[in-house]
């Protein structure tokens, strides 16, 4: 998959992945549609298609687990983070800044 993305990247070919995997989709994808019974019900960007859990839960997709994450930790601990195709290692210092900050407050 990396290959493919690097190609994409690299070459600005336009590449078509066709998957059930939302992480998949989250990580390398610039457009997402969503297809149910062979008609489009969501096209958009990943930030728009995933803020909308219930429409993907229709359809019996989940949203990306990172994103979801991203989401508990944001409401719980008023966090600013957003989702930058960062690593789960580059989330996880992300999060611990967030969390030194708040106590030195």
């Amino acid at each position: 998959m990396e290959m493919f993305y690097h190609l994409h990247l690299s070459k600005r070919m336009t590449t078509i992945l066709v998957t059930h995997q939302m992480d998949q989709a989250l990580k390398y994808a610039d457009r997402i549609i969503v297809l149910a019974n062979g008609k489009v019900y969501m096209d958009g960007t990943p930030e728009d298609v995933f803020s909308n859990a219930e429409q993907l839960k229709g359809v019996n997709l989940e949203v990306p687990e990172i994103l979801t994450l991203i989401n508990t930790f944001n409401q719980k601990f008023y966090g600013t983070i957003r989702y930058q195709r960062q690593s789960a290692k580059e989330l996880a210092k992300q999060i611990a800044e967030q969390i030194r900050e708040k106590r030195q407050k």
